[in-house]
């Protein structure tokens, strides 16, 4: 049984922001500078963004939290999806039902852009992560963390 922990270095929710012009290559590929990486192993618990710009977008794409491995093979951990059109800038909040651990700076957490074609990817201009560092020997349940 894991040991209750109550250090409020591994208590507290972090946030790390990324900001600037933030696209995918391709769809359903990563958004290049989406990227959450952390030195120490985290509980990845859920991410804001912000579209900059919609293009010619106008119809419903989704953006994928994805897991990235050591290999980089990616896992979908939850997937958000909304009516996107021309001009938008709205703000979107994605609390994850499950949580995921990144351990290393080997591994990551990602947005991936999903839509009919590439000119339909959302173009984000912000990227909010948020987090919870975990001890380095105990990796308890989200449920436990509450």
């Amino acid at each position: 049984m894991a040991a209750n922990y109550d250090h409020p270095n591994f208590l507290i929710i972090r946030e790390k922001s990324l900001s600037g012009a933030i696209s995918a290559a391709g769809v359903g590929s990563a958004y290049v500078g989406s990227s959450l990486k952390v030195a120490q192993k985290a509980l990845v618990l859920g991410v804001t963004f912000r579209v900059g710009s919609a293009g010619s977008a106008i119809a419903t794409n989704s953006i994928k939290v994805a897991r990235v491995d050591l290999a980089g093979t990616q896992s979908a951990m939850q997937v958000y999806t909304f009516a996107a059109s021309a001009g938008m800038t709205d703000v979107y909040d994605i609390s994850l039902t499950t949580g995921f651990t990144v351990h290393s700076l080997g591994e990551a957490a990602a947005l991936n852009g999903n839509a009919a074609s590439l000119d339909k990817v959302v173009v984000l201009s912000d990227v909010i992560w948020r987090y919870r560092l975990l001890p380095a020997n105990d990796i308890p349940s989200i449920a436990n963390l509450g």
